[in-house]
């Protein structure tokens, strides 16, 4: 069995999440990486680290509590149909990176209803769209075939500064739900998220 295939993520409760048998994280936007020789890291989930995106303890001290919200936005996916693709979107996973708006606004814009337009753009550009969302909130179905959610990604674990941690490659995830896509999602880091453990753009 590989590395890859046993590095794991487990969430502890009201505390921070334990990496094991990961090489490296990825800082962005600087993309300065850290090595870690040992294979492990505890990264902060509350927000109060004064080491981001290390854990330093102080969730001991802040009064974090890793509970799910009740007012939080329920798991549900919305289709949006375009006559050669479908795309769907789960808003309670979005962590609002906004990858899509920014890279193909023509067919993902905010100012528009619905704001999801698949015929504005070619089946091509939205497939690569889906891919680059971290979170797992956009998901597709090409004409006559079955729904894309999951793409074989390379293992990384990326810290968005003043934001959430990208987890892609289908790193396990243990001590909480299964994520919504396992290959990829979003984890909290500020501590603000109704949706504990993942990230739901309360950072924002």
């Amino acid at each position: 069995m590989s590395d890859e295939i046993k590095t794991s993520i487990k969430v502890m409760p009201n505390g921070p999440y334990k990496v094991s048998n990961i090489s490296h994280i990825t800082i962005m936007p600087s993309a300065e990486k850290i090595e870690l020789p040992r294979g492990k890291i505890l990264l902060c989930g509350c927000g109060c680290s004064e080491t981001m995106p290390r854990c330093d303890g102080k969730h001991d001290t802040c009064g974090f509590i890793s509970e799910k919200s009740d007012d939080r936005v329920p798991t549900r996916d919305k289709d949006y149909y375009g006559s050669d693709i479908t795309v769907h979107f789960d808003l309670a996973v979005c962590a609002h990176v906004a990858v899509c708006v920014k890279q193909l606004r023509s067919v993902f814009n905010t100012k528009k209803r619905p704001w999801i337009d698949p015929n504005e753009g070619s089946s091509k550009d939205i497939v690569n769209i889906v891919k680059a969302c971290p979170s797992g909130a956009l998901s597709y179905t090409l004409k006559e075939q079955e729904r894309v959610d999951s793409f074989d990604s390379k293992i990384e674990i990326i810290y968005n500064e003043n934001g959430p941690f990208e987890i892609w490659g289908g790193v396990a995830l243990k001590g909480c739900e299964a994520p919504k896509v396992a290959d990829h999602y979003t984890l909290c880091s500020c501590g603000k998220s109704k949706n504990h453990p993942y990230c739901d753009g309360e950072h924002i």
